[in-house]
């Protein structure tokens, strides 16, 4: 799900950010908000273009793009691009230092390890897959300081500001989750925004399906847009079915539950499928109680 951080007025001074186009300094930012509480995210160019770019008119084109920034902000050595188990991941360069995060989650993914810190993974296919000359100077852009290297993070919302103290005003209060959509955008709307960043990375799903399960996660009053498409890109990442039930559990944080062969006493539909119960809650799952 998409995350609140806070950014320091370096950003904006920053000589190393200053030589990147607009569109990566902004891919930047919106990477702060879509990696883990632990600043690590998978490193799936497809995912992040529609989770930080849901709502361009030209979804290649835009695609081109973000791909092409992050080559320059794995060039930059502000995100290190590296591999875990088998899985291609992103980390923020310097995330402790200068993003605070007060109650974090429990971390999805692997660090990098120093070695990979200092050795990025750059796509074959880069144009630039060349990685610069290491910098020795005083700047601080070696790779030995690159947990040091960005003064550009401000603490998480509310954590306060160290260098103002007491001269920085409270921040503003969190608005409620759910009104992230304007007032005057529909459900349906809403619901076809989400699908279609879902069908951006699944182009083969059933696009009414899915968006008739999005509508009733909608309904249901629980989560922000942005948690149910964040929720749906992790089940396609992880290529699992996106029904009503996973997709629920998803939202509430619950680990997917583990295969069981149909009882002997229970009763198939004739293709293999385990046949409800008789007595069955048929209630919407979007609207139950978590168990205890």
């Amino acid at each position: 799900m998409a995350r609140i951080r806070s950014i320091k007025p370096d950003f904006f001074t920053s000589e190393k950010i200053a030589s990147l186009p607009l569109s990566a300094r902004l891919l930047f930012v919106g990477l702060w908000t879509h990696v883990d509480d632990n600043g690590v995210t998978v490193d799936n160019e497809r995912l992040i273009n529609a989770a930080i770019w849901p709502l361009e008119d030209d979804p290649l084109e835009a695609l081109q793009r973000t791909r092409e920034d992050l080559r320059r902000l794995s060039t930059a050595r502000l995100i290190v691009r590296y591999e875990a188990a088998g899985k291609a991941l992103l980390f923020i360069a310097g995330w402790d230092e200068h993003q605070k995060v007060s109650h974090p989650a429990k971390p999805r993914y692997p660090r990098p390890t120093p070695e990979q810190m200092s050795t990025q993974i750059v796509p074959v296919n880069s144009a630039d897959a060349t990685l610069p000359e290491p910098v020795t100077d005083s700047s601080g852009d070696s790779p030995e300081d690159l947990q040091r290297a960005l003064e550009i993070f401000g603490p998480e919302q509310g954590a306060g500001s160290r260098e103002q103290g007491k001269e920085m005003p409270p921040p503003a209060a969190e608005p409620p989750a759910r009104r992230d959509a304007p007032a005057e955008t529909t459900i349906t709307q809403r619901s076809k925004l989400i699908t279609d960043a879902y069908a951006a990375v699944e182009p083969m799903c059933k696009w009414p399906a899915i968006n008739g399960i999005v509508i009733k996660a909608i309904k249901a009053e629980k989560w922000s847009d942005d948690e149910i498409r964040a929720a749906l890109l992790r089940l396609a990442d992880e290529g699992r079915t996106v029904t009503v039930e996973t997709l629920r559990r998803e939202l509430a944080g619950d680990p997917p539950p583990e295969s069981r062969a149909p009882s002997r006493n229970q009763p198939s539909n004739g293709s293999g499928s385990q046949m409800p119960p008789r007595d069955a809650d048929y209630s919407d799952p979007f609207r139950r109680k978590k168990s205890a």
